[in-house]
């Protein structure tokens, strides 16, 4: 018997969405969405980004320019632009998502999400002030808003450490990333992925910084597991 793959299965609902779904575009637009976020998962962004603008496209028929969905769809195209680095068209998409949730009741997570995106884009494109800016406000934000311990919190101030890391700002950074690697200890254990993240980083600090035997304290604590896993997409 023929048994299709789960990858054969999505490249056909690819090829018929526009027309099975024509007469329901709520549906062919979350489908769409899930389609995109495959491929884009995938890294498949030439074939990712056509699924997000129609996806947009029908939205915006559907329910105007400032629903959260609309943020959501715009925040996906933003970030195979910023992954394949045309970065102007990226930032565009993610200022145009931070305006829709924060003029939004109750998305101050997807907000501040963004902020930490357009930052990250900033610093991609080698606009180090600009994206330290950015990432201060973001920061700024989450302490304000979240419990000590929250996700949201802790990326906040491994990006900003990061950031200063990279500036080559070290003592600076150090607080933030220390911050950050025990609130993801404290949340997921040592060989959680976004842990071995925070380590890595700091890490990286260190031996920039000239002091390889805090380096090295770190790399013997670290779970023998191979490299971190990438971060996650949007």
């Amino acid at each position: 018997m023929n048994m299709l793959t789960n990858r054969e299965v999505l490249d056909e609902a690819a090829r018929n969405t526009g027309t099975s779904l024509r007469d329901v575009p709520d549906v062919e637009a979350l489908l769409r969405q899930i389609i995109g976020q495959f491929y884009m998962d995938s890294r498949e962004l030439d074939l990712a980004e056509p699924h997000f603008r129609e996806a947009l496209a029908i939205r915006q028929r559907l329910f105007g320019e400032r629903h959260k969905e609309i943020a959501h769809t715009l925040k996906r195209l933003a970030w195979t632009y910023k992954a394949r680095g045309a970065y102007e068209e990226a930032e565009a998409h993610y200022r145009r998502a931070l305006a829709i949730f924060a003029a939004l009741p109750g998305e101050a997570p997807n907000e501040l999400a963004v902020m930490l995106d357009l930052a990250e884009t900033a610093q991609d494109r080698g606009d180090l002030p600009e994206a330290l800016t950015l990432f201060a406000s973001a920061l700024e934000r989450a302490d304000a808003e979240y419990p000590e311990w929250h996700y949201i919190r802790l990326w906040s101030h491994r990006k900003y450490g990061e950031c200063l890391a990279r500036l080559e700002r070290y003592e600076e950074a150090e607080p933030h990333l220390k911050v950050a690697l025990e609130g993801y200890r404290r949340l997921g254990g040592d060989d959680h992925h976004m842990t071995r993240l925070a380590r890595e980083s700091i890490t990286k600090l260190y031996e920039n910084w000239g002091k390889p035997e805090l380096a090295a304290v770190l790399r013997t604590e670290s779970p023998a597991q191979g490299p971190p896993r990438a971060e996650p997409g949007p």
